[in-house]
């Protein structure tokens, strides 16, 4: 399973031990020396690049289309401020 943050990972360790029922397994402090011990501190970023391969187009597609309305809304606004400035025949 891939992570898209170290927060991602320690949660993940969360609910893995949901199975586990010591108390010691519950406490949200105990997962990340956990991790550190297992993977280091390449543990707390496992799955960054899947996560931006994942997010990135669809990021870039928000912001591209974001762009473009208010592209056409600025010049939309203009055109009707030409119009009302124009005098009236």
């Amino acid at each position: 399973m891939q992570h898209a943050s170290p927060f991602g990972t320690a949660q993940y360790s969360a609910r893995g031990c949901l199975f586990n029922r010591s108390a010691a397994a519950h406490r949200a402090d105990s997962f990340p020396p956990q991790i550190w011990h297992q993977d280091g501190i390449r543990g707390f970023y496992r799955g960054c690049s899947a996560n931006l391969l994942r997010t990135t187009p669809a990021a870039a597609l928000t912001f591209t289309t974001f762009e473009l309305i208010a592209r056409n809304m600025r010049a939309s606004a203009a055109t009707r401020k030409e119009q009302a400035a124009a005098p009236a025949r």
